[in-house]
């Protein structure tokens, strides 16, 4: 199975061997999850995309918000929900936090 979700048969219910040898818990590695789910929610989607660039001025739309608009960027409005730097810098937050 693949996925975090439990009730999908994820690995969220087990620690990967590499980890528990490097002594991670299974309480810190469901929380670690737990983390992640919540940030996987603020993803792009692929409706949301297309809308954003293709709708309703198909490709000199899409020309414009690629040259001008940076989805993808952590500034003051990335909470707009055509933005995806909150997801883009939550996801590299959390990236660290595991790594370390």
């Amino acid at each position: 199975s693949s996925g975090i979700n439990a009730e999908y048969g994820g690995c969220r219910t087990y620690v990967p061997q590499e980890l528990a040898e490097k002594g991670i818990t299974q309480s810190q590695w469901e929380d670690w999850c737990d983390d992640l789910m919540k940030i996987q929610k603020k993803s792009p989607s692929n409706t949301g995309c297309l809308c954003i660039f293709c709708f309703p001025g198909l490709l000199l739309q899409a020309v414009l918000c690629a040259t001008f608009c940076p989805i993808s960027g952590n500034h003051c409005f990335k909470w707009l929900p055509c933005c995806y730097g909150d997801w883009h810098f939550e996801i590299g937050e959390w990236q660290r936090k595991v790594n370390e």
